[in-house]
C-alpha cells in the first residue's frame, strides 16, 4: 500500500510544480509589458491604439480557443455583466496602468497595483459583511505602510521614470488602477461563480477592445507603429503578455487553487521590477524596495487569509 501512496505523492508534487511553472510564465508575460509597450510607442503607436490592438488580437485568439474547447458562454444578464466588466472596469484598469507607465517606472506601477487586496478587503467588509479578521487587518496596515514608502520618494522625484513625466500623476494613476482592479475582482468573482472563466475573460477582452477601438476612432485617430520592432511589440504584448499569460493563470489556478495561485502571482511585480531594471534602466530606491516588499507581503497574507477557493477572472493589467 505504501507504493501507491508514494506514487500519488509524486504525482501531486509534479502537478504542483507544473502549476508553479505556469504561473511563473504568466508573471514573466506581465513583467515584460512595460518593455513591449516601449517598443510599440517608440515606433509611433499611442497608448489607446496599442490597447485597442492588444485586446482585439487577444480577444479573437481567446474566442477561437474557447470555440475549439466548446466552452459555454454566459447568457442573459450574466453576458452583459461580463461585457460591462470589460467595457468599463477593465478599460479603466488597463488604461490607468498603461498611462501611468508614461510617468513613473514600470516596477513602481506594478507595486502600486498590488495594493488592490486592501480595497477588496474593505469593500467586502462594508458591502458584503465579510469579516476582516486579524490577518486582513495586518495586511491592510502593511499595505498602507508599504504604499507610503513607495509613493513618497516618487512624489519627490527620487524614483526616476520617463523623461517629461509627472510623478504625481503617475502615482494617482497607479493607485486608481489598483482601486479599479479591486472592483473588477469583486465583480469578477461573482460573474465567474457559475460561468466558465475562459468565456468570461474572452468577453472582457473583446468588450475592452471595442471601447478602445471606438476611443481611437473618435479621438486622435489610430496611430500605428511604423517599424517591424514596433509591430513585434504589439504582437508579443497581445499573445505572450495577454493570451499566454491568461491561459497559464487559468491552468495554474486549476492545479493550485486560488490561495496558492494568488500568493505565487506576486512574482508578477518582481518580474516587472527586474525587467525594468535590466532592459529599461529603471531604478527604485532602497526605501521603495522595502515598501514594495511590505505591499507584496500584505497581498500574500490577504490571499492566505481566505479559507476557501473562490472563482477568479483573469486579465490582470
Amino acid at each position: 500500500m505504501a507504493e501507491p501512496s508514494s506514487s500519488g505523492g509524486a504525482a501531486v508534487r509534479r502537478s504542483d510544480l507544473i502549476g508553479f511553472v505556469q504561473l511563473a510564465i504568466a508573471a514573466l508575460g506581465y513583467g515584460f509589458m512595460g518593455l513591449l509597450r516601449g517598443w510599440a510607442v517608440d515606433a509611433g503607436a499611442d497608448t489607446v491604439t496599442l490597447l485597442a490592438l492588444r485586446f482585439s488580437i487577444a480577444g479573437l485568439v481567446l474566442l477561437a480557443i474557447a470555440r475549439i474547447r466548446r466552452v459555454p458562454f454566459p447568457k442573459g444578464h450574466m453576458f452583459w455583466a461580463a461585457c460591462s466588466m470589460g467595457a468599463i472596469l477593465y478599460v479603466i484598469e488597463a488604461g490607468t496602468y498603461f498611462f501611468a507607465l508614461r510617468h513613473i517606472p514600470s516596477g513602481l506601477v506594478a507595486l502600486l497595483l498590488y495594493l488592490y487586496p486592501a480595497p477588496v478587503a474593505i469593500a467586502s467588509w462594508l458591502f458584503f459583511r465579510e469579516k476582516l479578521g486579524r490577518a486582513r487587518l495586518v495586511a491592510l496596515l502593511l499595505a498602507m505602510l508599504g504604499s507610503a514608502f513607495t509613493v513618497v520618494p516618487a512624489l519627490t522625484g527620487d524614483s526616476g521614470g520617463p523623461a517629461g513625466g509627472s510623478p504625481t500623476l503617475g502615482v494617482v494613476l497607479g493607485v486608481s488602477c489598483a482601486i479599479s482592479y479591486a472592483v473588477y475582482m469583486l465583480m469578477g468573482g461573482r460573474v465567474t461563480k457559475d460561468n466558465n472563466p475562459l468565456a468570461v475573460t474572452t468577453l472582457v477582452c473583446l468588450s475592452a477592445a471595442f471601447v478602445f477601438a471606438m476611443w481611437a476612432t473618435l479621438g486622435d485617430g489610430w496611430r500605428l507603429p511604423h517599424t517591424g520592432k514596433g509591430w513585434a511589440g504589439v504582437g508579443l504584448l497581445s499573445i505572450f503578455s495577454t493570451v499566454v499569460a491568461i491561459l497559464c493563470v487559468l491552468a495554474g489556478l486549476k492545479r493550485l487553487g486560488s490561495v496558492r495561485a494568488s500568493t505565487i502571482s506576486t512574482l508578477e511585480a518582481a518580474a516587472t521590477v527586474g525587467v525594468g531594471a535590466i532592459f529599461l534602466h529603471e531604478r527604485l530606491s532602497p526605501i521603495q524596495f522595502l515598501g514594495g516588499a511590505l505591499i507584496l507581503l500584505g497581498a500574500i497574507i490577504c490571499a492566505r487569509a481566505k479559507h476557501e477557493d473562490q472563482p477568479c477572472v483573469t486579465c490582470e493589467e
